[in-house]
């Protein structure tokens, strides 16, 4: 009786399990739910490529060519289903830092010298991704990586500030920014301004109706407000300089990779090396930490390949980088409106990728009236996740090792770089717990 019990039992997780949808040939069977996915992810995607590529410091079409190139490589390779890839927002603080490092302040040569960095990283995560990369995460306390991520949403948020005002500040640093806001606040332009806040209260108000209305869900509360704006902003006099800026002719815009102009650059060795580490490590780690994430919120608890997908990250970086874009990410934002969407597999990243790619190409005089200030307000309302009193909060309940690790983690990375930040929180981590445990055994 019992073995025809365990038999049963274990059919019936067989079948459960051919059940799960899945990528390549046989995912197509889901083509239509993949495809209304897709669609919809696209309405996120568009705007939220264009803001994340303007604070990374690129031009707004590097955004695009990044989504689209991830949309169109990462399935043919799979190892993840629900995951939506493009350019991130938690990787501008670091693209910025080194566009504006490499150039000197010339952010269209730093730009350039920045995509060999971004392909030579993806060539290194092809390597990495035959070893056990998951392992390697681990080598970072939870604390230092919270740390991090909610140092970016803070250098994010601040570095919002300019564009939210309407005015030009003379430094880019966040403490620069902090210094100078009591005296560029008489210099702001209050249409830009009224516009720009009255996108974040939208947002707010949007956030709340969604959790009494379901309906509104599927899309995020930042999404509403921006169209809402965007059209606001047809009847207001905005001089050009308050909006996006965009080629006329999409194709002439990419930029291709010039090898020749990085391998010139003899004085600025140091600054590259320090720009690609940056780089590579903020890229693997965020990477491994969403692709959990998401896959904790997987209708049909699917796991991702994490070596495979390592791999389809840095095969798209390659791809992207070659072409003009900026770095590859997997992106929780987009990947959870596929999932609200009905998503079934990485078919819905490809479907994503060619409706944002007829977008663009359709929608380009559209686009470029839409007002950089609301482009910040979304950015400080997905940015504000990252940093928000909630995640302060549970590290003050673990523990007072667990929140002075996050603490210096966040302080160091906002005023120095990512890579102290890391490289500092982990240090203290280790010897905490070390003098932790030896305290505990003399007990």
């Amino acid at each position: 009786m019992e073995d025809t019990l365990d038999k049963t039992s274990v059919e019936a997780i067989q079948r459960s399990e051919q059940e799960k949808p899945r990528n390549g040939i046989k995912g197509l069977i889901h083509w239509n739910q993949d495809l209304t996915a897709g669609a919809i992810v696209a309405l996120v995607s568009m705007p939220l490529s264009l803001a994340v590529a303007v604070a990374s410091g690129a031009p707004p079409v590097a955004g695009f060519i990044t989504a689209i190139v991830a949309g169109l490589v990462l399935p043919l390779i799979g190892g993840t289903y629900v995951i939506i890839s493009g350019p991130a927002a938690g990787m501008a603080p670091v693209l910025y830092e080194a566009i504006y490092s490499l150039g000197n302040g010339n952010m269209q040569l730093g730009y350039q010298l920045v995509l060999p960095l971004i392909v030579l990283a993806g060539i290194v995560q092809l390597g990495l991704s035959r070893l056990n990369v998951s392992a390697l995460t681990k080598l970072f306390p939870p604390a230092v990586i919270s740390g991090m991520l909610a140092a970016i949403g803070i250098i994010i948020l601040i570095k919002q500030i300019p564009l939210l005002l309407g005015t030009t500040f003379q430094s880019y640093s966040v403490s620069g920014i902090i210094y100078e806001l009591p005296s560029q606040l008489p210099k702001l332009n209050p249409l830009v301004m009224s516009l720009g806040l009255s996108t974040l209260l939208l947002i707010v108000v949007f956030h709340f109706l969604s959790k009494r209305f379901t309906g509104l869900k599927i899309l995020p509360p930042f999404s509403y407000a921006l169209f809402i704006s965007s059209l606001v902003s047809l009847s207001l006099p905005l001089a050009s300089k308050y909006l996006l800026q965009l080629p006329s002719d999409p194709l002439q815009s990419i930029v291709f990779l010039d090898l020749h102009l990085i391998l010139s650059s003899g004085e600025n060795w140091g600054k590259l090396l320090k720009a690609f580490i940056s780089i590579l490590l903020i890229n693997c780690i965020d990477s491994m930490a969403i692709l959990q994430a998401v896959d904790n919120i997987d209708p049909y608890e699917r796991k991702s390949d994490q070596k495979r997908s390592l791999l389809g990250i840095g095969a798209c970086n390659i791809a992207s980088g070659m072409l003009g874009g900026i770095t590859v990410i997997p992106e929780a934002i987009r990947s959870t409106v596929g999932i609200l969407a009905g998503s079934r597999t990485q078919w819905a990243n490809f479907w994503n990728a060619i409706i944002l790619l007829i977008g663009w190409l359709a929608l380009q005089p559209v686009l470029t009236h839409i007002p950089l200030t609301v482009l910040a307000a979304v950015l400080i309302a997905c940015s504000f996740s990252l940093c928000k009193p909630a995640i302060w909060v549970m590290f003050w309940k673990e523990g007072k090792i667990s929140l002075a690790v996050f603490i210096l983690t966040i302080i160091l990375t906002v005023k120095i770089d990512m890579l102290w930040g890391l490289v500092c929180g982990c240090t203290l981590s280790y010897v905490l717990k070390f003098i932790e445990s030896k305290f505990a055994e003399k007990q």
